[in-house]
């Protein structure tokens, strides 16, 4: 990633010396009044590419398209190279760039994510803040980049997308159950002779998912009194309140102009009205019929440099969504990303489980360099807590604060108060070295805190070593924003922190140099590779001497022997990734016994002799109760029944994420040899082809390269496998908390049927004359019914649990795997059908060639000299780059003796000849220290 220079660690930053009241007024004027901080004068990260002379280069590709489509003006549509060089010269005015690197901001809610987000934008009214008290976006946001207006007139816009229909049901039926349990659930009791009666005081999560679904329906019938009329159990029951809902939706959808893709467009000239928009559907707005339940996510596109530069920033809702549904659907989002930024209020953020355990999980799937933690609202202090700052340099700051009240106090004594006495200066000047201490005391307290927070942080986030550590900000964005409200700050008004301690700067260049060598990379490929190639193209179609028949038969033949090989290699690699799996998966078989007894031994043990109050609460909130969310006894300290489930099986799932990633050990270099027999089958089949040598060379030169980029692809692909196996183990385990997991999939249904299991009524009692109606009798005590529910459910050896998580965890697994190795192949089948088409162009056309075709061919070859010097200089313009020996040997083959060329390409015989080798390895002989006899003295 390159050296970052411009910003050093909050904590390392040299402040200026304390100064006595008589050398204030000498410092007083240079700070009096201070301008606007211009964001864009801040300082690129050290790397090339913020060297790279993008202007020009963009001019001069400019200006070559244009001219090479100046000159091809005219030709004949059935001139097929001619088209063709028409259409590709369009495409070389501007490069073709990598996809933007996704960002995702993560963390609690309230944590300052959306003003962080202003802040880095430089852009105040962007995200919508937690200024009004509440929640401030509970809808998933993407910062993308729009192409600048060539008006100069620049707008913003932004994509609503919708939930689909399937998506939708699956949360208004979440919304109707948790309704429907708040308002109808029975008493939590054995007793169904006593009265119903519901909960004492019922549970805090109980009525925030009531309040969250009373909302969303009024929201949907329009007011609270039309969703009651249309609110009844056994339409809830029957399934018709849902399709109601539905219903509305699509009415709703309608409305906002939906698309047939699930999207809503917004448009605005600034960012504030463009927010004033969206904020229904970010969160919800008294008065307005707020859709944010029903959103998945909104695209927010505008110009901005940092998003041109390649950057994606996705603001996910903050931690505390009591939606699983919802909660899930931003886990399944925050996976896809490449890098992730964790902010936490300064005050809790060393101690917050959720804050370690997430940043513990990012450097797990993306390394320490892809993982940042934030600090926020390091501005946050009291002036009680400033007051009692104490030791060091607080001690002399404190004295001189001690030293201005005197002095203000003996000028108080004077009665005459007119300005235009000597000591009105003074107490003015007064006033202005009290801000100034108070500003420095608050400066060094921040730095203090900053200090102890990053030590504290080190020693929990630390593993093996300081090289797993991501980097920690100290930001504030607020202090921030303060520095650009307006365009002129007098000194009474400017923030305590300068611009660069506020940590946004900092922040912004971390941003910056990410997508860095991926943008350079696009340039240098558009320069070296696709203009070349075009100026080789219009070479071949000046020179109809050049062109020899014998390309046509060798790309016929390669064409051949790769569509065969593709098709051969790709179901062999399916049947040995699965063969792997299965391999993987047998290692759990032995345990299953024991896995079994283990879960009977649990919830007979542990679960089936709770209570029917904690029992009812834990399969109510589908096993999951965080400590403190119910009074039922056993639940003190919560529970966590999925978690335990996880647990149980952990070390099953240890020994396949083992065995598998030892057979991917042996796969790579199996699939690096598979690669370089076609390479060499391939080699054979040109220099055997009955075309000259002239041809023959051409064809070889062109074929060469090919190796390392299929090596190269070959590194991606299993990149992509391990982080494939990485997330599937870390959702059978639980590792990191997460709540889009195996077990709770599996569980969610399960706690649902255990808990609307009714056991069948008794004959009512005959009613009383003015008495209540007898409440239900059952024939078996619900709460034992329904433990009888849940022991057929998880314990039928027909259908035991853990059989069918195994069962779900290698079907998901094998689906993904073959979904993954089939966008890998298109890619590499893409690579090799590229060469096919270069080579066919070296072949004759079989078409006639017009006058008029003539005549622009001869005018291209004038023009061919030309165009190679602009070539020749936009080479001129990129950095020199060196490539490292390493890199090189990376993309080479994996040698090894256990394979020779005669071997047939088959996928399995290499993986069989790798692990073969592995094991004939030999153990490394331990030498141990001789013994030495020692005589006695």
């Amino acid at each position: 990633m390159g050296r970052l220079t411009t910003h050093v660690p909050l904590e390392a930053m040299e402040l200026e010396p304390i100064l006595s009241f008589e050398e204030f007024p000498a410092y007083i004027p240079t700070r009096k009044v201070a301008l606007r901080y211009d964001a864009s004068k801040e300082k690129k990260p050290d790397l090339p590419w913020w060297k790279l002379d993008k202007a020009g280069i963009d001019a001069l590709l400019k200006a070559f398209a244009h001219l090479i489509i100046e000159l091809l003006k005219g030709s004949p549509d059935t001139d097929k190279e001619l088209q063709y060089l028409l259409r590709t010269a369009t495409e070389l005015a501007h490069v073709l760039r990598s996809a933007a690197v996704k960002v995702a901001l993560i963390g609690a809610q309230g944590a300052g994510k959306s003003l962080a987000i202003n802040a880095i934008f430089d852009c105040d009214g962007l995200s919508l803040t937690g200024a009004e008290g509440a929640a401030c976006t509970s809808s998933i946001t993407r910062y993308v980049q729009y192409p600048k207006s060539t008006t100069g007139e620049d707008k913003f816009f932004a994509e609503i997308k919708f939930f689909t229909r399937e998506e939708r049901e699956a949360l208004l039926k979440e919304h109707a159950r948790s309704y429907y349990f708040y308002h109808n659930a029975d008493d939590d009791s054995d007793d169904e002779e006593s009265p119903r009666t519901k909960s004492v005081g019922q549970d805090q999560m109980d009525r925030s998912l009531n309040d969250t679904a009373e909302d969303i329906f009024t929201t949907l019938f329009g007011s609270y009194d039309e969703f009651s009329e249309n609110w009844n159990v056994q339409d809830y029951k029957a399934g018709e309140f849902v399709r109601l809902c539905q219903l509305k939706c699509d009415e709703a959808l309608k409305k906002e102009q939906v698309d047939s893709q699930g999207i809503a467009t917004k448009m605005a000239d600034t960012q504030i009205e463009l927010l004033e928009q969206l904020r229904p559907f970010l969160t919800s707005v008294k008065g307005q019929k707020c859709l944010w339940p029903l959103v998945d996510n909104i695209s927010v596109r505008f110009h901005h440099e940092l998003l041109q530069g390649g950057i994606e920033i996705i603001d996910l809702p903050g931690w505390g969504d009591i939606n699983l549904s919802r909660v899930r659907h931003a886990e399944k989002i925050k996976d896809t990303v490449d890098v992730e930024i964790i902010l936490a209020d300064t005050i809790r953020i060393a101690s917050d489980d959720k804050v370690i355990n997430s940043t513990r999980a990012a450097v797990a799937h993306h390394g320490p360099s892809k993982v940042k933690v934030v600090a926020t609202k390091i501005d946050s202090l009291t002036s009680n807590q400033l007051s009692q700052c104490k030791g060091g340099e607080f001690d002399r700051i404190n004295q001189l604060l001690q030293e201005v009240e005197e002095k203000e106090a003996a000028l108080e004594d004077n009665d005459d108060d007119d300005d235009d006495q000597p000591n009105a200066k003074e107490r003015r000047l007064l006033g202005s070295y009290r801000i100034y201490l108070e500003r420095t005391r608050k400066q060094r307290k921040i730095l203090q805190r900053a200090d102890n927070i990053s030590a504290e942080l080190t020693s929990k986030l630390r593993s093996r070593s300081t090289n797993d550590m991501p980097q920690i900000f100290h930001a504030s964005a607020s202090e921030y924003m303060d520095w650009i409200r307006k365009p002129k700050l007098a000194f009474a008004n400017q923030p305590s922190l300068s611009p660069d301690m506020t940590g946004i700067p900092a922040i912004r260049e971390f941003l910056f140099s990410l997508p860095a060598q991926q943008s350079l990379r696009d340039y240098e490929r558009h320069i070296n590779v696709t203009i070349s190639a075009f100026i080789e193209k219009m070479k071949k179609t000046v020179a109809e001497n050049e062109r020899d028949g014998g390309f046509r038969t060798i790309a016929d033949d390669f064409d051949a022997h790769r569509r065969g090989y593709m098709t051969r290699l790709l179901s062999q690699a399916k049947s040995s990734f699965q063969e792997c799996s299965e391999d993987s998966i047998k290692r759990i078989e032995k345990d299953i016994p024991n896995f079994k007894e283990q879960l009977e031994e649990k919830m007979t043990a542990e679960w089936f002799v709770l209570k029917a109050a904690a029992f009812t609460r834990i399969v109510k909130c589908r096993g999951v109760v965080p400590k403190g969310a119910s009074r039922a006894k056993g639940l003190e300290d919560g529970c966590h029944w999925n978690k335990e489930l996880a647990d149980l099986l952990a070390p099953g799932f240890n020994k396949w994420y083992n065995t598998h990633r030892s057979c991917m050990a042996n796969m790579k270099p199996a699939l690096s040899q598979s690669l370089h027999q076609l390479h060499m089958k391939i080699s054979k089949m040109i220099n055997d082809s009955s075309a000259n040598m002239v041809t023959i060379e051409k064809a070889k030169k062109k074929w060469e390269p090919l190796r390392t980029r299929l090596q190269a692809k070959l590194m991606v692909l299993m990149d992509d496998v391990s982080k494939l196996e990485k997330l599937m183990f870390e959702s059978a385990t639980m590792e990191f908390g997460q709540e889009r997991t195996l077990i709770s999939y599996m569980t969610d249904d399960l706690y649902t049927e255990v808990f609307e299991a009714v056991p069948e009524e008794k004959p009512p009692l005959p009613a009383k004359s003015g008495k209540k109606k007898p409440a239900k009798r059952y024939v078996m005590p619900k709460i034992k019914f329904q433990k009888k529910r849940m022991e057929d459910l998880f314990l039928n050896p027909d259908a035991h649990f853990i059989d069918q998580v195994l069962k779900r965890f290698q079907l998901e697994f094998n689906d993904a795997m073959r979904t993954l190795l089939e966008k890998h192949f298109v890619s590499i089948d893409k690579l090799l059908e590229n060469l096919s088409a270069s080579l066919r162009a070296e072949a004759p056309i079989d078409y006639r060639i017009t006058k008029e075709g003539e005549a622009i061919r001869a005018e291209l070859a004038q023009h061919i000299p030309m165009f190679e010097e602009k070539a020749m200089e936009l080479r001129s313009k990129l950095p020199q780059t060196v490539v490292k020996p390493e890199d090189e040997m990376a993309l080479t083959l994996i040698n090894s003796d256990a394979f020779d060329g005669d071997d047939e390409d088959n996928l399995a015989i290499f993986y069989d000849k790798m692990a073969k080798t592995k094991r004939k390895d030999p153990e490394p002989t331990i030498r141990r220290p001789k013994r030495i006899k020692t005589e006695p003295a």
